[in-house]
């Protein structure tokens, strides 16, 4: 910060006009210096932290401004151990989905769980077991003789809040029925308050922006973290819904990327998630990935792009 220019003091002695005035014109430039700086200074900030903080991108496609709630993330909340799990409430599944693709010999299943927490309280090293069944029960095996059995691990799920997760597989044609189901298994390590001395949590969020141009090969978000420095890495869940809103695929643990390029031959990684606004961020786009090899006429539900939800999170030991 500059420092105000002190009052001059006068050598009584000097009685020359000629000196009183320089002395004036030197006060009134420094004066006005300062206000220069000043100004510039306000102006900067104007246009930089609060134009970034409504979602405009930075030249360097960084985060926007710092969170509000962090100008004053310094004190200790007392707690240093984990909670009981909760009385009411947990994470449990909010909604399922299966969609199916058949040939003569095989069939592609994709399937996506949606689940929620519904506690007030931050769970801590999620783990979603999906195991895909027959209509009459019995778990459906791969082309490889092996029990359909897929775990999600999510580092965290803040209270009130969903995640998204799923998988695709290629079975033989005479382990599938026409409607398969998910039975899904959910396991919770620990239950945190949200603000502690031990985990930092916080939530991130995202919201689709190119959902009417039937993204290829990825699909374009504007990222709203309210950590407080960068998270990383980078990651996330999606769910893909159908026209009648039903999940019809998930898929989680992929990096997003700042470049657009295409995702499915290879692209830069995101090392992590700025604080605040991020836009065009590039999340793969497993659908068009699962589905290009797909047998026969294709699925049998195709995903409606203005329901696309992304779910990033920071996998790291922040939470």
């Amino acid at each position: 910060m500059t420092d105000q220019p002190g009052t001059e003091s006068h050598d009584e002695a000097v009685s020359s006009s000629a000196a009183s005035k320089s002395r004036r014109k030197w006060l009134i430039a420094s004066i006005s210096a300062v206000l220069l700086i000043v100004a510039g200074g306000a102006i900067y900030a104007t246009t930089g932290i609060f134009g970034n903080h409504d979602g405009d991108t930075p030249p360097n496609g960084n985060g926007s401004a710092t969170p509000e709630h962090c100008r004053d993330s310094s004190k200790d909340t007392g707690v240093s151990e984990p909670e009981s799990p909760p009385m009411n409430g947990g994470v449990e599944v909010a909604e399922d989905g299966v969609n199916l693709a058949k040939a003569s010999d095989i069939a592609d299943v994709t399937f996506g769980v949606l689940v929620e927490n519904s506690s007030d309280l931050v769970a801590r090293d999620v783990t979603v077991k999906m195991t895909l069944k027959q209509k009459s029960g019995p778990t459906l095996r791969n082309t490889d003789g092996e029990s359909v059995v897929r775990k999600s691990t999510i580092p965290y799920v803040m209270p009130g809040k969903e995640f998204g997760t799923g998988e695709d597989v290629r079975v033989p044609i005479g382990e599938v029925e026409d409607a398969p189901s998910v039975k899904t298994e959910i396991t919770v390590g620990e239950w945190w308050q949200p603000n502690n001395d031990v985990h930092e949590f916080a939530s991130i969020s995202a919201t689709v922006t190119n959902k009417q141009d039937d993204p290829d090969d990825h699909i374009n978000v504007t990222v709203d973290s309210q950590y407080c420095d960068d998270a990383g890495v980078a990651k996330a869940g999606v769910i893909f819904r159908d026209s009648a809103g039903k999940i019809i695929y998930g898929a989680s643990g992929f990096q997003a990327s700042s470049d657009t390029a295409d995702l499915i031959s290879g692209y830069a990684p995101l090392k992590n998630y700025k604080p605040g606004k991020t836009k065009n961020l590039a999340m793969p786009n497993f659908w068009s990935i699962s589905t290009q090899g797909a047998p026969g006429a294709g699925f049998e539900k195709q995903p409606d792009w203005e329901q696309t939800e992304i779910f990033p999170y920071a996998d790291s030991d922040k939470g």
